[in-house]
């Protein structure tokens, strides 16, 4: 079966004497109907359309005395049905449904994000059919925003697939001196949080109390050997600075549950009660919003605790292929909460971190299935069931028990105030969120909300990847700041 939307297969199939056939073994296909099915399958994924505009079966030489060879090509192929996890791979209809969907490769195309086989399930099988260092370069373009995997027609994993093979090519060639300083770093929390400390006021000649880095901030400083790495970062983007004050300082002493009769929450059930996971980002960054998010947690009458011995929970170290520091990361993380929830009995893990959210609830399973540690897998299950994300809990937990929300009154006219929302990659590709955080706005905060142009799309952030390609981060940057501002948002 071929399937083309142009004739020259058929052309070139029919016409010379000699018909050879060169396929791999995983275009096998057992029976007609399954054919079908891949027919309806490909057509939809690949062009969204019902059928191909040439659909050819050939059964055999076209006319009596003309010869058809059909020639199967391994080339890795064995070696990836093999492996347990690669394996899933071979189900892939060449679609390119992964490719269409995948921000990065929009950017910069298939010669750059591949090596021969382009996209996500090139970056898949380039070293199985190619080697591993066909495939160095090109598996960094991926933001892991997780996008492939849910409109991929055959399900394969793709996503934890490129992780794993991130993580092989970092086994064959290391870890690039600077991650391997930073991750291990990361992996000693008392180190982590030195080190931390130390910057946020050897940056104050830079960021001159601001809490960015801007691309102006560093004057002739940026061009000192040790500084001019960071101000090439800083070029086209603000970089948030080291918070002196993180959260885990602020939060001392204020994380005593709010009068329920203050703020009108209706519950039929006990205090709610909650351990507040940060994350890096919020803990060390943005405490701000860490600050407003334990706030609301209180008005809304839950009883928040902050285990103060909480680190990071090695989503970096991961998406870097470094699984060594990631595994010491989370049975470190896996452990302080466990401790924290026995203290406190507290009902949920609760995180405003997608990312962190998606790492504790779902990396740390299949991290531990892969090495077959049975206790770790285990406690990381035991974890996940009580992790959610913020906008979950306030959307699934508190309003759903009537809690009302502690609205300020705009001092502004009705329909002043005028939102648009990003779906972040973590929260609608890995926990499926998308009317959470807009019931909110809308529902309880009774704000307008205005849909931006591909809300779901990358912002280009991607962890390490912005850093490693700038200027691709930079272009899913500002088609996200274009659409954000069509919306006319205040």
């Amino acid at each position: 079966m071929m399937l083309t939307n142009e004739g020259n297969g058929r052309l070139v199939t029919s016409l010379p004497p000699v018909h050879v056939v060169m396929a791999g073994y995983d275009k096998l296909i057992g029976t007609f109907a399954d054919a079908m099915t891949q027919l309806r399958l490909l057509a939809r994924s690949a062009t969204a359309q019902q059928i191909t505009s040439y659909t050819t079966f050939i059964t055999g030489p076209a006319t009596p005395g003309k010869e058809m060879h059909i020639v199967l090509v391994d080339n890795g192929r064995s070696e990836m049905r093999a492996d347990p996890h690669f394996k899933d791979a071979l189900r892939c209809i060449r679609c390119a449904a992964c490719a269409n969907i995948c921000p990065s490769y929009q950017q910069v195309g298939g010669h750059a994000f591949g090596y021969i086989y382009s996209g996500a399930i090139g970056l898949v099988v380039t070293p199985f059919h190619h080697g591993l260092e066909a495939d160095a370069g090109p598996q960094s373009l991926c933001v892991s925003c997780n996008a492939c995997e849910t409109i991929c027609p055959v399900e394969i994993p793709l996503p934890n697939l490129i992780l794993d093979v991130r993580s092989r090519v970092v086994e064959a060639k290391g870890l690039p001196w600077l991650k391997k300083v930073i991750f291990g770093a990361l992996a000693r929390p008392r180190l982590f949080d030195l080190a931390v400390r130390f910057f946020s006021i050897a940056q104050l000649p830079v960021t001159r109390g601001s809490n960015y880095i801007r691309p102006r901030s560093f004057g002739i400083l940026g061009r000192l050997p040790g500084v001019r790495p960071i101000a090439k970062l800083a070029r086209w983007r603000s970089l948030p600075a080291f918070a002196i004050k993180p959260l885990r300082d602020r939060v001392k002493g204020q994380v005593s549950p709010a009068s329920r009769a203050t703020v009108g929450a209706r519950f039929s059930s006990p205090v709610i009660t909650v351990c507040y996971f940060a994350g890096c980002m919020i803990d060390r960054l943005f405490p701000e919003m860490g600050e407003a998010a334990i706030k609301v947690l209180q008005a809304c009458g839950v009883q928040v605790t902050f285990p103060q011995k909480q680190n990071c929970c090695g989503l970096i170290a991961l998406n870097s292929g470094d699984r060594a520091d990631c595994i010491k990361m989370a049975r470190q993380t896996i452990a302080v909460l466990e401790q924290a929830l026995e203290q406190s009995k507290a009902d949920y893990i609760v995180g405003a971190t997608t990312s962190c959210v998606v790492t504790l609830s779902q990396d740390y399973i299949r991290l531990f299935e892969d090495l077959q540690q049975q206790e770790w897998l285990q406690r990381a299950r035991a974890l996940a069931a009580k992790v959610m994300d913020f906008a979950s809990f306030v959307d699934h937990v508190l309003l759903a028990n009537g809690t009302k929300l502690p609205v300020r009154k705009s001092d502004g006219k009705a329909g002043e105030v005028i939102v648009t929302y990003h779906d972040s990659c973590q929260s609608i590709n890995c926990l499926g969120l998308r009317s959470e955080a807009r019931h909110i706005i809308q529902e309880a905060l009774g704000l307008e909300l205005r849909e931006m142009p591909q809300s779901d799309v990358c912002c280009g952030f991607g962890g390490a990847t912005s850093i490693e390609h700038g200027d691709v981060a930079e272009r899913l940057m500002n088609n996200k700041l274009n659409n954000a501002g069509s919306t006319g948002a205040t």
